[in-house]
């Protein structure tokens, strides 16, 4: 019964570290495109870009989204596999 225990009690600590390590890592990542979007808005705002090089510049960042999210799924699953 004491094993039992100490293992539901591990399990509940890997569970609240393994989500807190998610956030903190959404976190920096939602950091990051915030950042990203809002030197693109300074460049907008003080230099002499165009409409078609404001939608570029927004279209690549849209387009990243995707893939830096992926490769955030894949290093969580690795962490997950090797702990």
């Amino acid at each position: 019964k004491e094993s039992a225990n100490q293992v539901r009690v591990d399990a509940d600590k890997y569970a609240w570290q393994s989500e807190a390590a998610g956030r903190v890592s959404f976190l920096l990542f939602l950091i990051g495109f915030e950042l990203f979007r809002a030197v693109a808005m300074l460049m907008v705002m003080f230099s002499d870009l165009t409409i078609g090089q404001i939608f570029a510049v927004f279209g690549y960042l849209w387009f990243m989204l995707s893939p830096v999210q992926e490769l955030l799924g894949i290093q969580f699953s690795w962490y997950s596999a090797k702990a």
